[in-house]
C-alpha cells in the first residue's frame, strides 16, 4: 500500500504532519505505551548480541568482542611480534637482538667486504692479518704528521661549516652565529649501526610526528612524542549505540571491515609477508635482504658505507682495496728482516735483524749471497767509507789486491822502516839485481868492504864482469883511465918495464908516445885505407952501444937502406 503521512488536528482542522519540520507531542507517553512490531525497541542486550567479530588469516594482532559489555578489544601488533620474525644471516658479521629489535655489527668477516686487504708495494696485508715483510717499495720518506681534537670542514665557525669533535657533529647553518645544530649519539651499550637510505628527504623527529583522526565517528588514534607510541582509543558503549561503521585509513597492511547485515567486524591481520615485503635495503649499502625469509645479510660493503675505509701508514693513506708502491711519513720502521727488491731475486738485498747482517744477492739469483756481518762491539764504533769508487779489501787479501804503491807511499804508512826512498826491509833482505845509491856495508856476499874515510866510486859498465884472481892494489893519478884489450899481461911502471908479448895497438888516430904531456911526441900510424893487413917492422941491428935516431923538423919519407946507398954512390 502507499505510504501516507500522519494527520494532526490543528485548530479544529486535520493537517498532514510535515515530518522534516513538525514534531509530534508524545509528552506523558513512553515506549511501553506502544506495542512492538517488527522494529524492536532498543536494548543494550539486543545490540550486544547482534554483533560479533572474527579474525582471518594467521599472524599478529587480533580483534575481540564481548556480547555482555558490547566492548571491542583490539590486540595490537607488539614489538616482540615484529622483532621475533626477523633474523640475520650466519657469518654475515651482523648481530640482531630479538628482544630489543636492534641490529648491529660484530666481527664482519673479510669475505663479506668488497675489499679486505691493503697492498704496500707488492705485499698484500689482509684486515686483521700481520705481515713481517714489506716488498715492492720504491721509496720511503719520513715527515711530520699533526693531529687535532676537531676536524673542521670549512673555516671554524663560518657559515655552512661542519665540525667533527668529541661532543658530536656540529652544523653551523647558513648563518654564522651562536645557534648550532649538534648531532650526537646516546652512549651505546653495544655495537650500533644506522643506515641512511639511498634517497633525499628530511629526517623526522619524535616530536615532529603526529597522528590525526579524519572524518566523523567513533574511536581515535593518539601519539606520544616521547615514546613514539601510537594508541588506539576503542569504541565505547555510547559510541556503539549510535551509528556503527568501520573504515580503514591510509595505505599499508591490516584492514578493518564491517558488515551492516550481520554486525560483524572483520580484521585482516598483518602477516610476516606483509612486514617483510615492506622492508628493503638501500642500493650500494652492502646489505642484502630476503623478503621471503626476512633475513638481512651483507655483500661487498663499499668503502663509502664504512666509517673507516682506509689505512694510514705515516702520512700515506691507502683505501681498502687500493695499493701503493710508496709509503711516506714514517718516523721508524721495525722488522726482523727488511728487503730491497724481491727476496732472492738478482741484485736484491736485505737487512737481517736476527744476525746483525746486510745480505747482498748479487747479479745472479742463486743460493750464494754476500753477507756483511759486524763483530759484537764492546763500545760504540763508527766505520766510514771513503768518498771514492772501488772494491773493498779483505783481511785475507795480499798487497797485490791493491793499486800499485810506490815506496814513498809505503814509507808514509810504515813506522819502523830504515833509510829513505825505495823501501828495503832491514833484516836479511834478498835483493835481485838491486840498483843501490849511496850505501853502507861491511861485506857483500862474503866480500869484505873497507869503508873509505869520505867516499869512493866503483863503476862497472853494464853487462861487464870484474874478476880478481889474486890480491891486487891499484894506485894512480886521479882521473886516469886504463883500457884493456882482449887479454894478456898488463905492463906497468917498475923494474921490468917491458912488453914481452906480440902486442898490436889499434887506434884510428895512431899511437902517440911523449915524454910528458907538454913535450913533442912520435905518432905511429898504420896505413889508412885498403884491405891488406901487412905491417912494417922496425928492427935494430946488433947494437954495440946506445943509439939515437933524431927525426928532423920537417915532413918527408924515410929512404930505405938501398936508396941511401945509391945516393951515397951517386954523390961519390
Amino acid at each position: 500500500m502507499a505510504t501516507r503521512k500522519p494527520l494532526a488536528l490543528v485548530s479544529g482542522l486535520f493537517q498532514e504532519v510535515n515530518t522534516p519540520t513538525d514534531k509530534l507531542d508524545f509528552a506523558g507517553n513512553t515506549t511501553t505505551d506502544l506495542t512492538e512490531g517488527s522494529n524492536l525497541y532498543y536494548t543494550n542486550a539486543r545490540v550486544f548480541s547482534a554483533l560479533s567479530v572474527s579474525n582471518s588469516g594467521t599472524g599478529y594482532g587480533s580483534l575481540a568482542y564481548s556480547t555482555v559489555t558490547g566492548a571491542f578489544t583490539y590486540t595490537v601488533v607488539t614489538d616482540t611480534n615484529i622483532r621475533g620474525s626477523l633474523s640475520v644471516a650466519s657469518g654475515s658479521g651482523l648481530t640482531y637482538n630479538s628482544g630489543t629489535g636492534q641490529f648491529g655489527t660484530s666481527a664482519i668477516p673479510n669475505s663479506q667486504l668488497a675489499f679486505s686487504s691493503v697492498t704496500f708495494g707488492s705485499t698484500a696485508v689482509s684486515l686483521g692479518g700481520t705481515s713481517s715483510t714489506i716488498a715492492g717499495l720504491t721509496s720511503l720518506t719520513a715527515t711530520t704528521v699533526t693531529g687535532s681534537t676537531n676536524v673542521i670542514s670549512g673555516a671554524a665557525g663560518a657559515a655552512n661549516s661542519i665540525t667533527l669533535g668529541s661532543t658530536g657533529i656540529i652544523f653551523e647553518g647558513a648563518t654564522a652565529d651562536a645557534n648550532k645544530t649538534t648531532v650526537n649519539a646516546t652512549d651505546p651499550t653495544g655495537t650500533r649501526s644506522i643506515t641512511f637510505p639511498d634517497a633525499s628527504g628530511t629526517l623526522a623527529l619524535l616530536n615532529s610526528i603526529s597522528v590525526a583522526n579524519s572524518g566523523t565517528g567513533f574511536g581515535s588514534l593518539s601519539y606520544d612524542s616521547n615514546t613514539g607510541a601510537i594508541t588506539y582509543s576503542v569504541v565505547t558503549e555510547a559510541n556503539v549505540r549510535g551509528t556503527l561503521s568501520a573504515s580503514t585509513t591510509g595505505t599499508g597492511y591490516g584492514a578493518l571491515t564491517y558488515s551492516s547485515a550481520t554486525g560483524n567486524y572483520d580484521f585482516a591481520v598483518v602477516t610476516d609477508a606483509n612486514i617483510r615485503g615492506s622492508l628493503s635495503v638501500a642500493v650500494a649499502s652492502g646489505l642484502t635482504y630476503n623478503s621471503g625469509t626476512g633475513v638481512f645479510g651483507t655483500s661487498a660493503i663499499p668503502n663509502s658505507q664504512l666509517a673507516n675505509s682506509s689505512v694510514q701508514i705515516g702520512s700515506t693513506s691507502v683505501a681498502l682495496g687500493a695499493s701503493t708502491s710508496t709509503v711516506a711519513g714514517l718516523t721508524s720502521l721495525t722488522a726482523t728482516t727488511l728487503y730491497g727488491g724481491v727476496f732472492g731475486a738478482a741484485n736484491s738485498l736485505y737487512l737481517d735483524g736476527t744476525a746483525s747482517a746486510l745480505v747482498f744477492q748479487g747479479t745472479t739469483a742463486t743460493v750464494n749471497t754476500t753477507k756483511v756481518v759486524v763483530t759484537n762491539p764492546t763500545a760504540n764504533r763508527t766505520v766510514t767509507l771513503q768518498d771514492a769508487t772501488g772494491t773493498v779489501a779483505l783481511s785475507a787479501n795480499n798487497l797485490s789486491f791493491f793499486a800499485s804503491t810506490t815506496s814513498a807511499q809505503l814509507a808514509g804508512v810504515l813506522s819502523d822502516e830504515t833509510g829513505s826512498g825505495s823501501a828495503v826491509f832491514a833484516t836479511s833482505p834478498s835483493l835481485t839485481t838491486p840498483s843501490l845509491g849511496v850505501a853502507s856495508a861491511t861485506s857483500v856476499n862474503k866480500v869484505t868492504i873497507t869503508a873509505p874515510a869520505t867516499g869512493s866510486t866503483l863503476t862497472i859498465v853494464d853487462g861487464k864482469t870484474l874478476t880478481a884472481s889474486n890480491t891486487l892494489a891499484f894506485a894512480g893519478t886521479d882521473g886516469s883511465t886504463i883500457t884493456f884489450g882482449v887479454g894478456g899481461t898488463v905492463a906497468y911502471l917498475g923494474a921490468n918495464n917491458a912488453f914481452t908479448g906480440a902486442n898490436t895497438f889499434t887506434n884510428a888516430t895512431g899511437q902517440t908516445f911523449r915524454q910528458t904531456s907538454t913535450q913533442d911526441g912520435i905518432i905511429l900510424n898504420g896505413r889508412a885505407g885498403g884491405s891488406s893487413s901487412f905491417t912494417s917492422t922496425l928492427t935494430p941491428e946488433t947494437l954495440t952501444a946506445n943509439r939515437t935516431l933524431t927525426l928532423p923538423d920537417e915532413t918527408a919519407t924515410l929512404a930505405s937502406q938501398d936508396f941511401a946507398t945509391a945516393i951515397a954512390i951517386a954523390l961519390g
